[in-house]
């Protein structure tokens, strides 16, 4: 990634701090982040926060590409959806210890982290977090602001739908979809379509 532009991070937490550590991976500057309540110059990881609020940045910054990098789905494709009626550049982060098919297609705003596999005739929408070490097998369809969390496995032939959550450890089984705003919980094994607002929860002993 040499040559590429500096970064502007919206977000300053676990998760910001992550895709910071992506882009050094990557052999990219991180400019600074933004993000609101936080004093200027405060500092993040090796960088800093600059700004407040995208509104506030100056003109300056639009030669830099941005990065939504929070971990809330909704806060975060919010986001992504500011950034491109301000007509800034957006960027999208594959870690270069991820393997991803050379005919995935990837939204912009979107990450996959390391340790990721995304198989081939896979497509990801934007503002979506392909976390570390989860599997994405052929031909699956993760919409929109989707999160699958590290180590989650989905199989051929899926799809997530918008806004919906996979969490660490998860199994979903090959020709499910899951509806937009899904919540599967840690370790959750998904054998069944998942209806649009559903949630699944590990059962307690």
């Amino acid at each position: 990634m040499t040559g590429a532009l500096p970064l502007i991070l919206l977000g300053a937490g676990g998760h910001a701090k992550v895709i910071a550590d992506l882009a050094s991976a990557q052999d990219r500057t991180v400019m600074g982040h933004v993000s609101p309540g936080v004093p200027i110059g405060s500092p993040v990881g090796q960088s800093e926060i600059i700004g407040n609020d995208l509104d506030e940045l100056s003109d300056q910054y639009m030669d830099y590409e941005f990065f939504v990098a929070i971990g809330d789905n909704r806060i975060r494709l919010r986001e992504l959806f500011r950034l491109e009626r301000a007509g800034v550049q957006i960027t999208t982060l594959i870690h270069p210890r991820a393997y991803v098919s050379k005919d995935v297609q990837v939204g912009s705003g979107s990450v996959i982290m390391a340790g990721a596999v995304v198989q081939a005739g896979t497509r990801i929408g934007r503002a979506c977090v392909i976390n570390t070490g989860a599997t994405v097998d052929h031909d699956c369809h993760v919409e929109d602001g989707a999160f699958i969390a590290p180590g989650a496995t989905i199989c051929g032939t899926v799809t997530i739908g918008q806004l919906s959550f996979v969490g660490a450890g998860a199994n979903v089984a090959p020709n499910k979809t899951l509806g937009n705003n899904v919540f599967i919980g840690i370790g959750v094994s998904v054998i069944d379509n998942i209806p649009t607002n559903s949630r699944m929860v590990p059962k307690r002993a």
